[in-house]
C-alpha cells in the first residue's frame, strides 16, 4: 500500500477484524441456542450464563470507555 493510503488500509483492517469477531460471536450464539433448544433445563442454564457474561462484559466496556475518555488526548 502506498504511504498515502496507510490510514485507509489500517482502518479497513480494523473493520474486517471487528466484523469477523461480531459475526463469529453471533454464529456461536445461534448454534448454542439452536442446539440447546431440545433440553429446557440446559437451555435455561446456557442462556443465564450468556446473559451474565454479556452483562459483565458490558459493564467492563463502559469502564474502559470512561477510562479512555479520562486519559484525554496524548499528543506529542
Amino acid at each position: 500500500v502506498r504511504p498515502a493510503y496507510h490510514g485507509l488500509a489500517s482502518s479497513m483492517l480494523a473493520l474486517m477484524r471487528n466484523l469477523g469477531q461480531a459475526v463469529s460471536m453471533s454464529v456461536v450464539t445461534l448454534i448454542l441456542t439452536r442446539e440447546t433448544a431440545a433440553v429446557p433445563l440446559y437451555t435455561d442454564a446456557v442462556l443465564s450464563a450468556l446473559h451474565l457474561s454479556f452483562t459483565i462484559l458490558t459493564i467492563l466496556c463502559f469502564f474502559a470507555i470512561f477510562a479512555s475518555l479520562a486519559r484525554g488526548s496524548q499528543q506529542g
